[in-house]
């Protein structure tokens, strides 16, 4: 719904935004939160091996969100 309401300039900032974001995260998140966490369960609980992002707004101060729950199944 948010995507289809943007116009074609709209479009194109988020894509722009969503590489540069994909970048940071590849050579700078990723390789910190490894080295601090350690990795993630691979493949995940979906038996994919790519990680999922999930963008939101949330508070100016907070940096980031994970929540272990998404990590078991349902059952």
């Amino acid at each position: 719904m948010y995507w289809n309401a943007l116009d074609t300039a709209g479009q194109s900032r988020v894509r722009v935004i969503m590489q540069t974001l994909g970048e940071q995260f590849d050579t700078n998140i990723y390789p910190i939160e490894t080295a601090t966490f350690g990795s993630e369960p691979n493949p995940g609980i979906d038996g994919d091996p790519k990680v999922v992002i999930f963008a939101a707004s949330l508070k100016r101060s907070v940096g980031g969100y994970f929540d272990t729950g998404n990590e078991y199944p349902r059952a």
